[in-house]
């Protein structure tokens, strides 16, 4: 049997489904019928004679007050099981379950994301105009995007660079550059820089040169480092911290201070081995595309040619070339 009773939102359960507690009860309802029948005088014993006789009879222990005694519980089998609850209190013998608190980036610093552009948008302007500061939009959205974190990958990022410059510069020779930045920032335990050489006419030469600007900067954000800008009136001065340089006008170069590279590049013992190194470096003639490696080593090699060795030359062109690039 299944009572069911609710009280304050909890249900009270009471199971009797054992025998011995059936036979418990029913006992006991037997013996309050005896005790008020004897009570109105209509009870008789069916067995007087053992009573006479001292016995106990069917019933023992009739005239004690079972109600009164404290020790007396009817037989209760272990499977029926009890839970007590009234109107004002609950108890539950299972422990609370722990929740995870939310993490700090949840509760502030994702909000903080989101919430920032809008206040700036909002109160940047009335601060400028109370300062006399002058923001145009474009500035405005600049300082936006260097505040904002750039969730993009890495490749999408280098495409980014590479969308502005898809006249002059074909999509397989971009690639080929991407994945050798991207091989480099994925294997930094190799001993040797990453080296890239542009070869480019000279009415070209300022985007060439505005594209490897933007590519060594952005390995050096990549690398969490720094990039520098070398030329005839800045020479190389590379630090512990730099992973990004633009060698100018790399035939521009008197070869005293052409010849350091050959030791900053080197396959093997190179001091700087995490850097990227990319030349430009003017060409008159159109130059063969497909031979961009031996483009670059007539170039170098037509320039010191007399001061040098050849096959110096011929190593230090090999060197500072592992990507060529020749642009017609």
């Amino acid at each position: 049997a299944v009572v069911s009773t609710q009280s304050t939102g909890y249900f009270i359960q009471i199971n009797l489904r054992s025998n011995d507690t059936m036979t418990g009860i029913r006992h006991r309802n037997s013996l309050d019928s005896i005790r008020q029948a004897r009570f109105a005088g209509n009870y008789r014993a069916e067995n007087s004679d053992e009573e006479e006789e001292g016995g106990e009879g069917l019933y023992p222990n009739l005239d004690d007050d079972d109600d009164n005694d404290p020790d007396y519980q009817p037989p209760i089998s272990s499977n029926a099981g009890v839970l007590r609850a009234d109107d004002n209190t609950s108890e539950s013998s299972e422990e609370p379950v722990p929740q995870n608190e939310p993490s700090w980036f949840g509760n502030f610093g994702l909000k903080t994301i989101l919430i920032l552009p809008i206040l700036l948008g909002i109160f940047l302007p009335v601060i400028t105009s109370l300062s006399g500061i002058e923001f145009s939009s474009q500035s405005l959205t600049k300082m936006l995007f260097e505040i904002l974190p750039d969730f993009s990958t890495q490749s999408e990022q280098l495409d980014q660079l590479y969308t502005p410059h898809q006249s002059w510069l074909c999509e397989p020779k971009f690639n080929e550059i991407k994945q050798n930045i991207l091989q480099k920032l994925e294997d930094r335990e190799r001993a040797d820089p990453l080296t890239i050489f542009f070869l480019t006419p000279p009415s070209l030469i300022i985007p060439v040169y505005q594209f490897s600007t933007q590519l060594s900067e952005k390995f050096a954000a990549f690398s969490k480092g720094s990039s520098i800008m070398v030329d005839a009136n800045h020479p190389l001065a590379l630090t512990e911290s730099t992973r990004g340089v633009v060698v100018s006008n790399f035939t521009s170069l008197p070869w005293s201070e052409a010849q350091v590279y050959m030791q900053f590049c080197d396959n093997d013992n190179a001091p700087f081995p995490n850097t990227v190194f990319i030349f430009v470096a003017e060409k008159s003639l159109a130059c063969d595309p497909k031979r961009p490696d031996r483009a670059v080593e007539e170039v170098i090699v037509g320039r010191w040619r007399g001061e040098v060795e050849v096959e110096t030359i011929e190593a230090l062109a090999a060197r500072i070339s592992a990507v060529a690039v020749c642009i017609t």
